[in-house]
């Protein structure tokens, strides 16, 4: 076992301190961007009287970022379909709400399933709610468009 003196261990500690600190407030800067993000979506929405939507919010792998953009583009557009996308080095994430108005034509849950096979990933929850993740994020802009695809030809 190595022996750190004490005052190493000191100043280890507050150098671990700052960057925990650094890492916390980069957190905050993602989700709140994130946020802003779903505000502008949600005047998109507004402007082009959509029914679906299928989106990228770039906050990487912070899941909890990207369900408060769902939450508040679900609130403020109650009516639509979404899916909203992030992703990191390693894996695409992906999660999706669909109105009740529009549940006898589309399920959240198999619309993450479609989304997924293209990913090589998983997904599940239920039909006014769900979501997933791939491994393979080479294949982002081919998970992008089979999420419209699938909507599409479901909402016919």
């Amino acid at each position: 076992m190595l022996a750190i003196p004490a005052v190493m261990k000191a100043q280890l500690k507050s150098e671990i301190d700052s960057l925990v600190d650094l890492i916390l407030s980069e957190k905050k800067d993602v989700g709140k961007a994130a946020l802003q993000r779903a505000d502008q979506i949600v005047e998109q929405i507004k402007a082009n009287n959509v029914n679906v939507v299928i989106e990228f919010i770039d906050c990487g792998s912070d899941r909890k970022a990207l369900n408060s953009a769902l939450q508040i583009i679900k609130d403020k557009c109650p009516e639509v379909a979404v899916m909203l996308f992030s992703k990191d080095d390693k894996k695409l994430y992906f999660i999706a709400n669909v109105p009740k108005s529009l549940m006898n034509k589309l399920s959240a849950s198999e619309w993450c399933k479609a989304v997924s096979n293209v990913c090589n990933g998983k997904a599940g929850g239920k039909p006014e709610a769900a979501q997933g993740g791939g491994d393979d994020v080479h294949q982002f802009d081919a998970a992008m468009k089979e999420a419209l695809g699938y909507a599409s030809s479901q909402l016919k």
